[in-house]
């Protein structure tokens, strides 16, 4: 088995002692009058006005905020509220429907959209909220969901605000109703209908339904808690159900309540608060509260170059870097770094034009200061390299033929370690050069993905210092380079060995020794690993790392001779490396063991025969798998049909390793799926067959060339 990257991992490790620690809804306003409209496609409706409530209550400024009276309606009395003031908006649902808030995750698409990001989610059954979060069409039924606006829009002109946002959002001809403009207690607003769903599915998408999108803000004369509070909801079904859902949607708006959203705001699922917007070239103070990660927003119009640098205000801090472009995909997520490192992400190439988001989180949920810093450019502004500083991680990408030049100062006697980890397209060249330009170190000893590492190298002289990273055959790629004082511990690395669960070994530390154990798993796995002293002077650590190098879990909790303990599930497929040592260094034997619960295994079908489909009835919660044998070069095509109109069939193809290569879903339920693609090698291929609600459905699958 190849082992990839460990060496930065265990430089890193080596070099900072992290100690673990355990981490350890209401009120409503008046009705709002719908507009009738027919289920009739390209019908114009007649909107109905709303009748505007006058002597409106004033907003209380003292906290928690409550901008409207307790609703008395009978109909709320069994309703469910969604958010709280500190998500800053607030909305009941009925009893039987899905509170979806709690599955918004920052690098999921329905969470993004081009107005910012969506703080509250529901839907009226859990398959149409498992369509919703997966971004697929909705067959039948009905969704809201509640965004927190800050646009700097025209509050004192709702309808000219809507109108803004129907342009941004290319909508102004999908209109089913005029603008209207309401009138709430505390709130002013104004809402639209149009056919399909913009804020939440792309073009391809929710073309089958009708959306009311309703802007709201307070008035100029607001007073705190709400001044200048912005917030969009949008309530959403099928064509055909338009009719039936405008009462429930009416009855929804009655329940709203919004906060003031000035100060940032927290999504429902407390996980993620939304700091603000971030700007080119101007750094900002940022402080992570526990448990809660923060999002910093900016606008792209690409193609555009990034560099994005984390900075801990205190060495206690671990920080996460991750950039999320406009359609929720996660450009890269930065965790290289330990205790106290810089994060640091160069020469990013973001071609989407739309809001991007930067995440910062702390790996042990711990609360601190940061200072985030963005650059943007035209060019990127490490072509060739730049400043690196000791306790920096670095992330950027190598052209064709490329040499990149990182310099940094040096003072003699000093230890340095240095690594350098490219991606799995080219082989690394790493050389070290003192300040007279004298060749130091030059290493080529990994092949393509390898690290390649320098150890603990006494630095000869005071002065600047170059590490050159070139390819071996010129081959381009994206690559992490670190820089650590230190490394006279390093010297003693172990490869253990290989790992398989169920296991239960034994070894023997000898002293300032780290021991690395290496075994593949897939994701969803629950897996168990134990550690055991054998000699009553241990104090082991224990971590365990993915195949980006990025730390998955870590227990030291426990003094000398105590067992540590990870439980953890895999958060993807791959190789995982398992690393053991005794904090202080000392020898000893120590005892340990691999054990999970693994995923589902599908059940194999057999060989598929090309140009010959295959039939049979997928039960329910169950996957399959057939083979084929494949040669390199050889174009395929896969084609999965079926006759059940509620099932939504998935194909994913296992390469000849075992590894899922692609996920093909692109159908609606009842449409089939198709694939037609290059062999990369030769081999057994596998085909799984999977059902997105885990409802099964009849099928038939072929295979041809």
């Amino acid at each position: 088995m190849r082992k990839k990257g460990w060496s930065c991992l265990i430089i890193g490790i080596l070099f900072t002692t992290i100690a673990c620690q355990p981490i350890t809804e209401e009120n409503g306003s008046q009705a709002l009058l719908e507009p009738a409209v027919t289920s009739s496609a390209g019908t114009t409706a007649v909107a109905q006005q709303p009748t505007a409530t006058s002597n409106k209550p004033k907003p209380t400024a003292s906290p928690p905020p409550q901008p409207t009276p307790e609703p008395t309606s009978n109909f709320l009395k069994n309703w469910q509220r969604l958010g709280n003031d500190n998500t800053g908006l607030q909305i009941a649902i009925p009893p039987d429907w899905e509170n979806l808030s709690g599955s918004l995750q920052l690098d999921s698409t329905v969470l993004n959209s081009p107005l910012g990001l969506i703080n509250l989610l529901a839907a009226n059954s859990q398959r149409v909220g498992s369509s919703v979060l997966a971004g697929k069409d909705i067959m039948a039924g009905g969704f809201l969901a509640g965004l927190g606006a800050n646009l700097n829009l025209p509050t004192a002109d709702p309808v000219a605000a809507l109108q803004s946002i129907l342009q941004d959002l290319q909508a102004a001809e999908q209109k089913v109703s005029e603008i209207t403009p309401v009138f709430l207690p505390g709130m002013n607003g104004a809402y639209v209908d149009i056919l399909g769903n913009p804020i939440l599915f792309p073009p391809e998408r929710g073309q089958n339904l009708v959306t009311r999108i309703l802007f709201l803000t307070t008035p100029d004369t607001a007073v705190a808690p709400l001044a200048n509070t912005q917030a969009i909801y949008v309530f959403s079904s099928t064509l055909p159900d338009w009719e039936s859902y405008q009462m429930l949607f009416s009855q929804m708006i009655e329940t709203i309540l919004i906060h003031n959203l000035d100060s940032g705001l927290t999504n429902a699922s407390g996980r993620l608060r939304v700091v603000g917007d971030i700007s080119s070239g101007e750094p900002v103070n940022g402080r992570l509260e526990a448990t809660i990660n923060d999002v910093w927003t900016f606008t792209n119009s690409g193609p555009t170059y990034a560099t994005i640098t984390l900075r801990p205000e205190t060495n206690n801090l671990d920080l996460t870097l991750a950039i999320i472009d406009p359609a929720g995909q996660t450009v890269t997520r930065i965790d290289h770094g330990y205790a106290g490192d810089i994060e640091t992400a160069t020469d990013l190439l973001l071609t989407d034009n739309g809001r991007y988001h930067i995440e910062v989180s702390e790996f042990f949920s711990e609360s601190g200061r940061y200072v985030l810093d963005l650059a943007l450019s035209t060019a990127p502004n490490f072509n060739s390299g730049g400043q690196i500083s000791a306790g920096q991680n670095i992330q950027s990408e190598l052209p064709p033929n490329g040499q990149h030049y990182w310099r940094f100062t040096g003072t003699a006697g000093t230890l340095v370690s240095i690594v350098v980890t490219p991606d799995e397209r080219f082989d690394a060249l790493l050389n070290l050069y003192g300040p007279d330009g004298r060749q130091l170190a030059a290493l080529d000893e990994g092949f393509s993905g390898d690290s390649e590492v320098i150890s603990g190298f006494e630095l000869p002289a005071d002065g600047e210092y170059t590490i050159l990273v070139q390819s071996f055959a010129g081959n381009s790629g994206p690559y992490t380079l670190s820089l650590d004082e230190g490394g006279e511990s390093t010297a003693n690395f172990y490869d253990a060995g290989d790992l398989v669960y169920g296991d239960l070994r034994q070894e023997n530390l000898r002293s300032h020794e780290a021991h690395a154990w290496f075994f593949s798993g897939r994701s969803g796995d629950m897996v168990m690993i134990e550690v055991k002293p054998l000699n009553p002077t241990l104090d082991l650590e224990l971590w365990l790392l993915d195949e980006a190098i990025d730390r998955v879990a870590s227990q030291d909790n426990f003094l000398q001779n105590e067992n540590e303990l990870i439980d953890v599930t895999l958060p993807r497929d791959g190789q995982y490396l398992i690393l053991v040592r005794d904090f202080n260094g000392a020898p000893g034997n120590y005892e340990i063991r691999l054990s999970a619960l693994p995923v589902a295994t599908p059940v194999a079908m057999g060989v598929l025969t090309f140009d010959s489909p295959v039939s049979g009835v997928l039960e329910p919660k169950q996957s399959i798998v057939y083979y084929f044998d494949g040669v390199q070069n050889e174009t395929i095509r896969l084609d999965l049909a079926t006759e059940t109109t509620t099932s939504d069939f998935a194909l994913t193809l296992l390469a000849p390793n075992g590894r899922a290569y692609l996920r093909v879903d692109d159908g609606q339920a009842g449409q089939p799926e198709s694939y037609t693609l290059t062999l990369p090698e030769n081999g057994r291929w596998g085909v799984i067959l999977s059902e997105f609600f885990d409802e099964g459905g009849s099928y038939t699958l072929s295979v041809s060339r």
